[in-house]
């Protein structure tokens, strides 16, 4: 089997009813379990990784893009259309900016 390809799930149920399956290590079975599937991960799941310890750090990334750019966009429209740049809207979420990007630099993840 090639490196790109998945299993399909007649693949994975030939694997597990094999005697054999429940003596492989633990590692050697969570790699072929994780296998299956891998075709079906979204958008995220492809960019972001599936780390589940990280979802935190990816939510406050994807908010502070999405703070900016609509920021940017009412920007833009207003100078474009030639009415002034509601620089209210920047003093309201830079601070939301700066907050979430300290919890993201900030978090100690050291486990004691």
């Amino acid at each position: 089997m090639s490196e790109n390809s998945s299993l399909t799930s007649n693949d994975l149920l030939v694997i597990l009813n094999t005697p054999n399956f429940s003596n492989l290590p633990k590692e050697h079975k969570k790699i072929i379990l994780n296998s299956y599937g891998d075709n079906k991960k979204g958008v995220l799941d492809k960019m972001f990784g599936d780390n589940t310890e990280r979802i935190p750090i990816y939510i406050t990334f994807i908010l502070c893009m999405s703070l900016i750019l609509i920021a940017t966009i009412f920007s833009l429209v207003g100078y474009i259309t030639g009415k002034s740049v509601d620089l209210g809207l920047w003093s309201s979420i830079i601070p939301v900016i700066t907050l979430a990007l300290g919890y993201m630099f900030g978090k100690n993840n050291k486990k004691e």
